[in-house]
Formats: C-alpha cells, sequence, structure tokens
C-alpha cells in the first residue's frame, strides 16, 4: 500500500508548478497521512479490485478530490489552476493508473507489480496551471500527525 500511495502522490506532485520545496513536502506528507488513512479498511492485496472506486483519486469537471485539497490548504497552497478538467487516479494494490480526458481507451500504468512503470509520455503544459507562489497566511507547514490533521479539518 505504501508504494502504491507514493507513486499517487508523486504523480499529483508532477502537476504542481511555482510552488515552494517545503509546501511540495508538506502536502506531500500531509497527502500521504489522508490517503493511508482513507485506504487502512479499504486494502485487499487478495482481491485488488474489492474498492477500487474507493480509493480513487478524481478531478471531474474541474473539482478537484477534498484529500487533495485538505493537504494544499494544510500546506498554505492554492491548487485550483494546476490540474486539468478530468484526471482520475485509480490505486489499487500493486497497480496504480490514471486516465485524463473522458477517453476510457487511454488509461495508463504508472506502477504494476512492485515496481514504477515507465508511462506514456504526457505533457503537462496542455493543462492549466498555477502560475501562482502559493503564499498563504499559514505560518507552519510542519507535516501533520492523523489526530492534528483531523483536529485541525475539523476547526475550519
Amino acid at each position: 500500500m505504501l508504494n502504491e500511495i507514493q507513486t499517487a502522490i508523486d504523480f499529483i506532485v508532477s502537476y504542481l508548478k511555482n510552488f515552494k520545496p517545503e509546501q511540495l513536502e508538506a502536502f506531500k506528507e500531509n497527502l500521504n497521512i489522508l490517503l493511508k488513512d482513507k485506504y487502512f479498511s479499504h486494502w485487499d492485496d487478495t482481491n485488488p479490485l474489492k474498492g477500487s472506486a474507493y480509493r480513487s483519486i478524481s478531478i471531474n469537471d474541474g473539482r478537484i478530490d477534498h484529500l487533495i485539497l485538505i493537504a494544499a490548504y494544510l500546506a498554505g497552497m492554492d491548487v485550483s489552476e494546476c490540474f486539468p478538467n478530468d484526471l482520475i487516479i485509480w490505486v489499487d494494490p500493486s497497480n496504480v493508473c490514471y486516465r485524463q480526458g473522458s477517453d476510457y481507451s487511454s488509461i495508463c500504468t504508472i506502477y504494476k507489480g512492485n515496481q514504477r512503470v515507465q508511462p506514456k509520455t504526457y505533457n503537462h503544459n496542455n493543462s492549466k496551471m498555477n502560475t501562482r507562489h502559493g503564499s498563504s497566511s499559514k505560518s507552519s507547514h510542519i507535516p501533520k500527525t492523523r489526530s492534528s490533521l483531523s483536529s485541525e479539518i475539523l476547526v475550519h
């Protein structure tokens, strides 16, 4: 589960340009915690497709997955213009793949078995990218624990 989550996070971060390195690190660590917490009871190595829809990370008609938004908020980032309009990432045991757009024939695998796979080359420049530098009034970009993330989410 850890390798699959890390692969998905690295793929998501490939869309995030013009942010400070400490913001990206905080984002990655926060998203890692959120995804592990979400997937913990929905991961079955013996039946990888069970729960696949639940584990998907989606951006649909420009609506960004809430876990990406939470991780970005906690890292002091505005990611509202960083992703293409339609992107879905499936994070399954021993398999991570994605589809951009609505063409189901163009699903690309980025993790298979126990190793990363070099996907077809995709030019992120074709999507709307954020040109801001990600400033925020949040003073701390220290990675959170599950309990502090939950508390901070409830407060906001």
